[in-house]
């Protein structure tokens, strides 16, 4: 580790280097480390509670990685791994259950680069990743395909093939076909949305040869005349052959929290996974 001295002359024998802290020797690295914990008065001081000194993440940067090597935090906090690995440019990953931590993390390394290079250069390509945790908003904007294909997943159904989408049923859970709305909120499920799924399930082998008569639906919501259209596919079981039993349910129920806590191992906990959220109602006024 580095020895600064306060001068450089009277040494002999030992080779005398210079850094911006001034001119240092290398000795064998000591077993304790002083470094001064971090006070109100220091710049670096965000007020987070369990923040660390740069200096100690810095020294530990220097021995354990190189330029690019990749650092990462899983408890992040304030985010003084993350800023000391941004200004030694290494590579980093940071993560905190905390949506706080995050929010402040994201906060102080985009200060950290404008005060390193101005406010006219972008900030570096970093991006903040809210998991289990989705907005609303940014899932209406997704396409189709891709929305369809996370909410069966998060429900615990496997995507069909692109024929099987075309034909209308765009999913299994187990034996029974899945059905999933449109991404935007506005686009509640019809009664057509309903018969075309009950007429696509006709056509499958299960439905002909296993006498499947069981289907589900998934959506952020439906509409009355949809609710009506499938209790009279379910009533037909009294008297028709071809009766449908749909089983409709909201995206954003408890009823499908229900199947993403069922998808919980020994290795993830999926209990709390999942939650939806709305982005905040904001209501101005003037007189």
């Amino acid at each position: 580790e580095k020895s600064y001295l306060s001068h450089k002359y009277g040494f002999s024998n030992i080779e005398i280097k210079k850094d911006e802290g001034g001119y240092y020797t290398e000795v064998g690295m000591r077993d304790v480390w002083d470094i001064p914990a971090l006070r109100g008065n220091q710049p670096e001081t965000i007020g987070y509670p369990t923040q660390k000194p740069e200096a100690l993440v810095e020294k530990l940067a220097h021995l354990l990685t190189g330029v690019d090597d990749t650092i990462a935090d899983f408890c992040c906090g304030g985010g003084t791994t993350p800023a000391v690995a941004q200004r030694l440019g290494r590579r980093w990953i940071a993560c905190d259950q905390s949506r706080v931590a995050v929010a402040i993390t994201a906060d102080r390394l985009t200060r950290q680069v404008e005060e390193q290079t101005g406010k006219i250069l972008p900030v570096p390509d970093f991006t903040v990743e809210h998991w289990g945790i989705y907005e609303v908003r940014r899932l209406s904007d997704a396409p189709s395909d891709q929305f369809r294909a996370f909410v069966l997943r998060a429900f615990g159904a496997v995507v069909e093939s692109v024929e099987e989408h075309e034909a209308g049923i765009h999913g299994y859970k187990g034996a029974i076909p899945v059905w999933v709305g449109e991404p935007g909120q506005t686009k509640a499920v019809t009664a057509t949305d309903v018969q075309a799924f009950a007429n696509a399930i006709r056509k499958t082998l299960r439905y002909k040869q296993d006498n499947l008569r069981d289907g589900i639906m998934l959506a952020w919501a439906f509409r009355r005349d949809a609710m009506e259209a499938a209790d009279r596919l379910r009533r037909l079981e009294q008297t028709d052959l071809n009766f449908i039993r749909l089983d409709m349910i909201r995206i954003d129920s408890p009823r499908f929290r229900e199947h993403v806590t069922a998808l919980t191992t020994d290795h993830a906990d999926y209990e709390n996974f999942l939650t939806f959220v709305q982005p905040p109602k904001v209501e101005a006024g003037y007189k």
